[in-house]
């Protein structure tokens, strides 16, 4: 009886440990080509430095733009610091956005080339961030973002 009660006992304890949740367990999107990740941002001083400074991050919430690439490159081609936040604001409409929650997203997207983007609220000359990505087709891939507004340059 003593060993059917451990047995118990070590089982639903095997159970609650499996249950739990790890930010590395995203369960992959269903789509058939596109991208699924954790979203993570930060704020701190980014003033050159060696090492750099580390500079500590949170899931994100918020949305992330996919741009195709080309014609992200030629919406800013002629952005000013003047008006980048009018020209930035414009160009969000001809991305592919999606919402992240707690860190997660997943994007379904045409094979290519993309800049993804998350705007932050306080858009100035250090607001915006980007990163290049590929999509393959036929693929559904994981990729983490990392995404540090910089308080000082």
């Amino acid at each position: 009886m003593k060993t059917l009660k451990q047995t118990l006992i070590l089982g639903v304890m095997a159970l609650i440990m499996l249950g739990c949740d790890s930010d590395n367990d995203i369960a992959k999107p269903e789509f058939e080509t596109g991208f699924y990740g954790l979203a993570t941002y930060g704020a701190g001083d980014c003033f050159h430095s060696m090492p750099p400074p580390k500079i500590e991050t949170a899931p994100y919430d918020g949305v992330l733009y996919f741009f195709p690439a080309v014609a992200y490159k030629e919406a800013i081609k002629d952005i000013s610091p003047v008006d980048a936040y009018q020209t930035i604001k414009n160009v969000l409409s001809q991305a592919v956005a999606t919402q992240v929650k707690k860190g997660e997203y997943a994007v379904a997207l045409e094979a290519g080339e993309y800049i993804v983007l998350y705007v932050d609220e306080h858009l100035d000359e250090h607001g915006w961030n980007h990163d290049r990505i590929t999509v393959e087709s036929g693929k559904v891939t994981r990729n983490d973002f990392k995404f540090i507004r910089c308080l000082t340059s």
